[in-house]
């Protein structure tokens, strides 16, 4: 049975297309969705409990098909049957695009407070950028694995539909400090990739390389691998912390910005509606002291 179920997950395939019928059925359906959850993000804030339900659904979702993909890279099968092989260190979990999973773990410990607002923060902007980077330029990570292709279409539609979560549920306050507190976990988690790239050097022939920005590989990262190339490695990870950090601001400011002008329009909208209907026949007139 577990047999059955290893070769199963290692079917191999022809790499899908960018844009092709598997890529854009996925991208498709999240598009969708988000369409969805802006639609009923009226009724999402009144609920603040199930959008903090759904974030933490969704992390445990993204932790349990991890737990597969770890078993993927783990398990081979020989003659005998099934043996652990040597793990796969650039399987390792911790990539810019495995930091949502690490926010919602997070969110377990903070449920309300600056922290909290931070952290959804965080997956609003840094982690919605991480899904739609991949989801819109997706042919580095289609390959000839089945499951790794499934996998990386169902974590990074996940991981963009949180993001989409936090700003359609008003999952944190819209201020700045709640953009600096993201900002904050954004540094830590690359402090930690940095120093487990630097401290593990031995691993690197293995391409381990968290975050694409330790000092022994080369960054394959769209754009930055040419900055990497053309610069000093401290100015490139400037150029990197400050590069994530502005586009997140980006869209902290114009994903705010959009939703303040259309909540200003509703409002208004519901104004004229109850004028219009003060106003009907029927109704007797204002002597202009109300």
């Amino acid at each position: 049975m577990a047999e059955r179920f290893a070769r199963a997950l290692k079917t191999v395939i022809t790499p899908p297309k960018p844009w092709g019928a598997f890529h854009a059925s996925f991208f498709a359906a999240m598009l969708l969705l988000a369409a969805l959850l802006f639609f009923f993000s009226a009724k999402l804030k009144k609920r603040p409990r199930l959008v903090y339900g759904l974030t933490i659904g969704m992390g445990a979702f993204l932790l349990f098909i991890e737990a597969f993909k770890q078993f993927y890279y783990a398990v081979q099968i020989g003659e005998d049957g099934l043996y652990w092989g040597e793990y796969q260190w650039h399987a390792f979990p911790f990539q810019f695009c495995s930091t949502p999973l690490y926010a919602c773990i997070a969110l377990c410990f903070f449920k309300k407070g600056a922290i909290h607002d931070g952290l959804c923060c965080f997956l609003a902007t840094f982690g919605a950028f991480a899904g739609a980077g991949v989801m819109t330029t997706p042919g580095a990570v289609l390959i000839d694995s089945l499951f790794i292709d499934l996998h990386t279409m169902f974590w990074h539609t996940a991981v963009f539909l949180l993001g989409v979560l936090q700003w359609a549920g008003g999952a944190f306050e819209r201020g700045v400090r709640s953009y600096l507190a993201a900002c904050a976990f954004f540094v830590l988690l690359v402090a930690v990739a940095l120093i487990l790239d630097f401290s593990l050097p031995q691993l690197a022939e293995e391409n381990f390389n968290l975050f694409y920005i330790g000092p022994y590989l080369p960054c394959t990262i769209n754009v930055l691998d040419k900055v990497w190339a053309a610069v000093p490695y401290p100015v490139f990870l400037l150029i990197y912390i400050f590069g994530f950090m502005g586009i997140a601001a980006a869209i902290f400011f114009a994903v705010g910005a959009v939703l303040s002008l259309s909540g200003r329009a509703a409002k208004k909208a519901r104004g004229d509606k109850r004028l219009s209907q003060t106003d009907s026949p029927g109704c007797p007139p204002s002597d202009g002291r109300d």
